[in-house]
């Protein structure tokens, strides 16, 4: 390894200090922020865990096989594709301006 840094001359390449900021240990978050953090985090994953656990999941497969769920399935798949593809048609040249 020091042989790698000889040939790239980091002999030369000086240490740069961190900022004091970045050296602090990383504070806690503060109480009254915390309260709506995890109100919010429970808004989102009590319905989640809801769906979950009343799945019918030893009839999955038939109910996956049914034709309005396989159209709802093909149709999730086309939009979701197409908004990518249209994404990046249009977000990566955007980038560049």
């Amino acid at each position: 390894m020091t042989d790698q840094r000889q040939a790239l001359g980091a002999e030369s390449v000086r240490q740069v200090p961190r900022p004091r900021a970045a050296r602090r240990r990383r504070e806690r978050v503060p109480l009254p922020l915390a309260a709506p953090a995890v109100v919010a985090v429970a808004f989102l994953l009590v319905p989640l865990l809801a769906l979950v656990v009343r799945a019918p999941w030893s009839r999955l497969g038939e109910l996956l096989a049914e034709g309005s769920a396989v159209q709802a399935l093909r149709l999730s798949l086309v939009t979701a594709t197409s908004a990518t593809v249209l994404s990046l048609l249009l977000g990566v040249p955007l980038a560049w301006v």
